[in-house]
């Protein structure tokens, strides 16, 4: 198996931007602390919770991102500082993401390019920080982005992956319901059956 260098260094750029000094650097807003009351349920009192409050919109979304984030606080003792490592660990799997998908669509050089700038961009690096609905935000962006260009090279079975992050439009954050709307314009253009 050829490793690629240069990958290896992006990412462990990355693993620096989100690691480095990661308890001085973090932030817990009130977001995170209704998000981690609804987890906490289920962690500690052993309910099982269907929807979550979403207070930009004023409804309750499905509980998707929630009961994935019960082992998460169950493995970081529902100490904020421990919980808030998975983010850090989910922006350098966002970072391999986004090689894989700028190789998909641009070639070798493209990809280790956009992973560059995402692992050293410090605003994705401090963004990276945190564990709330939004933190699958980009990775499920970036998985989409790719799903649909291996669907126009006719993999259809991509489209379970689309599928999956188009889902937590309704189970996490809103805004991904983008995915939806260029799945279709993707759908359009390119005459996908």
């Amino acid at each position: 198996m050829k490793f690629d260098k240069i990958l290896i260094g992006i990412l462990g750029i990355s693993v620096f931007f989100r690691f480095f000094r990661l308890f001085d650097f973090q932030y817990w807003s009130v977001d995170e602390e209704i998000f981690a009351a609804v987890v906490r349920q289920i962690v500690v009192n052993h309910k099982l919770i269907l929807t979550s409050p979403n207070v930009a919109i004023a409804v309750s979304l499905g509980s998707f991102f929630h009961l994935l984030s019960a082992p998460i606080f169950a493995l970081g003792n529902m100490t904020a500082s421990n919980i808030l490592i998975a983010g850090s660990i989910l922006g350098v799997l966002t970072a391999l993401a986004v090689y894989k998908t700028g190789k998909e669509l641009g070639g070798l050089f493209v990809g280790r390019v956009a992973s560059f700038l995402y692992s050293a961009s410090f605003l994705m690096a401090f963004s990276d920080r945190r564990w709330w609905p939004l933190s699958l935000d980009p990775l499920l962006a970036v998985l989409s982005i790719y799903a649909v260009a291996k669907i126009i090279k006719g993999k259809y079975l991509f489209s379970f992956l689309l599928a999956v992050c188009a889902s937590f439009a309704c189970h996490s954050d809103p805004s991904l319901s983008v995915i939806i709307v260029f799945t279709g314009l993707a759908a359009i253009a390119y005459k996908i059956p």
